[in-house]
């Protein structure tokens, strides 16, 4: 059975993937994790494959919600290494945001959708240090942003997934694929029940 992670204000959680590495400051409120080389969590149409061992705590929501986080590189090697907020329904189903190398190793704003299979895209350069993530739902549909400062967000993707999202969990991933090694840290870690009536107005 997996282990219990507990994050100031945050509900209980659990771990999906514990990592070998990693720290919680309770005073800071911030989670630093350490994936091993080759860990990732795709359903990779391409190849037909799925890779499912990324480390990634997840909590419990209910209703609307909004869940952002600063997400810092302390290391990032190789192509797709990544920190993420993750959007957990089941096996099946489940979203990520990542502050990631891309292909060409340069820092991006990528998201994964996975009904089923993994629909991937990458959506614009991130060359800052830390990013804020932000995912939320309204209703039964999910949304995601990225922002520089945690003030002003930019709209990343909306989406459904199949079926009804009532036991949807949200959850913080690190991830290196092709890399050696990849730490990242979690901190200002909120979740809230209040959404933006615009979810694509910036606030």
């Amino acid at each position: 059975m997996s282990r219990s992670v507990q994050i100031p204000g945050l509900p209980a959680g659990r771990w999906l993937v514990e990592p070998e590495t990693w720290s919680l400051d309770a005073a800071a409120g911030a989670l630093t994790m350490t994936a091993p080389p080759g860990s990732d969590l795709i359903h990779e149409p391409l190849h037909s494959s799925r890779v499912t061992d990324a480390p990634a705590a997840v909590f419990p929501v209910t209703g609307d919600f909004a869940f952002s986080a600063k997400v810092t590189h302390i290391v990032a090697d190789g192509r797709w290494s990544s920190g993420a907020l993750l959007l957990w329904q089941d096996e099946e189903r489940w979203a990520k945001v990542c502050f990631e190398r891309n292909h060409r190793g340069d820092p991006s704003i990528i998201t994964v959708v996975t009904n089923g299979w993994s629909d991937d895209g990458v959506h614009w350069p991130a060359p800052v240090g830390s990013r804020y993530l932000r995912v939320m739902r309204t209703g039964e549909t999910l949304v995601m942003h990225d922002s520089e400062d945690g003030e002003t967000w930019e709209f990343v993707r909306v989406f459904r997934f199949s079926g009804n999202s009532g036991s949807l969990q949200v959850g913080l991933l690190v991830q290196v694929p092709w890399g050696e090694e990849c730490t990242a840290r979690f901190e200002e870690i909120r979740l809230t029940s209040t959404v933006p009536s615009d979810v694509r107005d910036g606030t």
